[in-house]
């Protein structure tokens, strides 16, 4: 039983080695998307995925959409990391042995089986799992980098694969992103992607390629120009910041990691004034919205979308209530209104329509 299970481990070491070791002289194929998707399947661990890809050439599309399907797929974090360059810290590695039978069982010990305790793979995958869990994810090394970048240490535009990944560039509306200066070359600023072209500058400084410190950055549209004045902290807005546009509307509350987070004053053009917190950068919470033609507005949002009961009072005293649908100010269900001689009506509405 011994020499069987020392024999198996033996061809065992010599598959590996073919998987990871190029053979002397040949034309080695570069290793693709599905080559890595191959050797998951086959059962091969990360680690040695891992030394497979930097043992030879590689040919791999890091286009975002392959490196979600390779996620969902169930390629680690650690591998699809090695396949865009980017070093992580590999486990401790043992002391060589020696080359005889007795090294082979310690490097490899075969799992001893048997009809009353079969082994379990469930328990095998989870602990594979569990290691791979432990390893940073691609998203704590961005975070890694930018917070060495905020200190100066190393500019996050060193990471691979930052330009097709992380920039703005081709990216589709609503997608946050780094945004190059327009100013500054080279100069990048977290923002989102909209629908029309934006051009954005910014008057304070830009260490290790991302804007930092106080100062104000400009965005420029079809649309008009607006300032936002306050501080960056890793490329992202935070703390206080005071944004002013060209038709005259103010916007003044906190920024928390480049989300607007905490109470916010909106002061629109026409003289409207809406007052309430946000939340992770959405409107979440009681606000207080002001209309310029004196409609006064009070109730909650929930994650950005109006909840529950909405009062709505009017200057000659009439007073609403009711709830909205999820488009905006449009009412949908059913309003009581109280009018100013004391008659009470009860009215249907259908996204914004009177039944």
């Amino acid at each position: 039983m011994h020499l069987t299970i020392l024999f198996r481990q033996k061809v065992f070491v010599l598959l590996l080695m073919l998987v990871i070791t190029p053979v002397p002289g040949a034309d080695e194929a570069a290793l693709t998307n599905e080559d890595i998707l191959r050797l998951m399947q086959a059962g091969l661990g990360s680690e040695l995925i891992i030394a497979r890809i930097r043992s030879g050439p590689t040919d791999f599309d890091l286009s975002v959409e392959q490196l979600v399907g390779l996620k969902e797929a169930g390629i680690a974090d650690s591998v699809i990391a090695a396949m865009m360059g980017i070093e992580t810290d590999a486990p401790t590695e043992a002391e060589e042995p020696p080359e005889d039978e007795e090294s082979f069982i310690v490097t490899f010990p075969a799992p001893e089986t048997s009809p009353e305790s079969p082994a379990d793979p469930d328990s095998a995958a989870a602990e594979a799992d569990a290691h791979t869990a432990a390893r940073p994810s691609q998203e704590e090394q961005v975070e890694e980098l930018m917070a060495q970048a905020d200190d100066g240490e190393l500019p996050i535009t060193t990471l691979p694969g930052f330009e097709e990944l992380m920039t703005c560039a081709d990216k589709p509306p609503g997608r946050w992103c780094w945004k190059e200066l327009a100013n500054h070359s080279g100069c990048y600023v977290w923002d989102v992607v909209t629908s029309i072209k934006t051009k954005v500058t910014w008057s304070g400084k830009c260490p290790g390629g991302i804007a930092q410190g106080e100062g104000t950055l400009s965005t420029q549209d079809r649309l008009g120009i607006s300032t936002h004045t306050g501080q960056l902290k890793g490329g992202k807005k935070h703390g206080r910041w005071v944004i002013r546009s060209d038709e005259g509307s103010l916007d003044e509350g906190p920024y928390v990691d480049g989300k607007r987070h905490g109470q916010w004053v909106i002061r629109f053009a026409e003289g409207g004034v809406w007052a309430g917190p946000y939340v992770d950068g959405e409107q979440h919470g009681k606000w207080v919205e002001r209309s310029a033609n004196g409609v006064v507005y009070e109730g909650s949002y929930v994650d950005g979308k109006h909840h529950g009961q909405w009062i709505v009072r009017h200057p000659d005293g009439t007073i609403s209530e009711g709830q909205f649908a999820n488009i905006y100010k449009r009412r949908h269900g059913q309003w009581i209104v109280r009018h100013p001689d004391g008659t009470v009506s009860k009215l249907t509405y259908v996204n914004g329509s009177l039944q």
